[in-house]
């Protein structure tokens, strides 16, 4: 009877570690409130089995999928618990990967001291570990991030460069993680006063992003958005539209109709028809951001 029993809760738990891939499987492709809606049945059945490292699997999941949809705090929440589960579990891949989420939640939320601690126990772990050049450099950019967030964007441009680094050393030229350095390396170069170096990057992050991705990916939309914004600052606001346009149409796709990354999205579009001088189409659109 115990044979039977420890089978079937194997049996169980490969079950639900399939359908926890599958909830990867959305979210990599950005199809964030998809993603959310099939993990939610799967949180009772994941705790009842007490296996610690499928909770924290799940726990990561649901927070990082709850932080791209707008619920910073719940996702903090349950990012921390992963943490934890991890670590009681011996899963050091995993805890190093839900504190870098955590970082990048508790900077979003300008709590930095803990943003700032989370990253260092995320070293400490991958030091534990003997190292890992991938993970982190994971932690590098969202350092970089904090970094930018409290304008200190000397130390954010040498984090994104170790991490460049480091995913030059790790992965193909092709993965969309060296995309999204190039990717942040234009914002820190664009706040350092190289709008023309910025706008070099910033269209070779897209065009790569867009190959790795597809088109009607989360991360594409904020290429476009940025992109805009970079073209705006050069004073070329016809070129800007487009992609501003592209963005807000891409988050209506995957997020609906009223969601804080398509109002931001608005705004960016609102300040390109601002600059053309087409007062009415931006107090439209306008108008429709602030309903939001």
């Amino acid at each position: 009877a115990l044979l039977e029993s420890l089978r079937r809760k194997v049996t169980d738990i490969e079950a639900l570690e399939e359908k926890l891939s599958h909830v990867r499987a959305l979210m990599d492709a950005g199809k964030h409130p998809r993603a959310l809606e099939a993990i939610q049945p799967l949180m009772a059945p994941v705790e009842a089995t007490g296996h610690l490292p499928l909770r924290s699997e799940a726990r990561y999941l649901n927070g990082w999928l709850l932080e791209q949809t707008g619920e910073s705090a719940e996702a903090a929440k349950l990012l921390s618990r992963a943490v934890f589960d991890a670590e009681a579990g011996h899963a050091d891949r995993l805890k190093v990967t839900a504190l870098n989420k955590l970082l990048f939640v508790e900077d979003g939320l300008e709590h930095f001291e803990p943003a700032a601690r989370w990253g260092e126990l995320a070293e400490a772990t991958l030091e534990r570990m003997g190292g890992d050049a991938v993970l982190l450099g994971d932690v590098r950019v969202n350092q970089a991030n904090l970094a930018i967030t409290q304008d200190q964007y000397d130390v954010a441009k040498a984090r994104v460069e170790e991490a460049r680094a480091l995913y030059a050393k790790a992965l193909p030229e092709e993965h969309p993680k060296r995309a999204r350095t190039t990717f942040l390396l234009a914002h820190v170069v664009q706040s350092l006063g190289d709008p023309a170096l910025a706008l070099k990057l910033t269209e070779e992050a897209l065009q790569k992003t867009t190959a790795a991705m597809g088109p009607q990916h989360p991360d594409v939309a904020r290429r476009h958005g940025q992109l805009s914004m970079t073209l705006r600052e050069l004073g070329q606001h016809d070129k800007a539209l487009p992609h501003a346009q592209a963005a807000a149409d891409i988050f209506q796709a995957i997020y609906g109709a009223d969601n804080l990354k398509l109002a931001e999205a608005l705004d960016e579009l609102c300040m390109c028809q601002l600059g053309l001088r087409r007062f009415e189409d931006a107090l439209k659109t306008y108008e429709r951001a602030l309903a939001m």
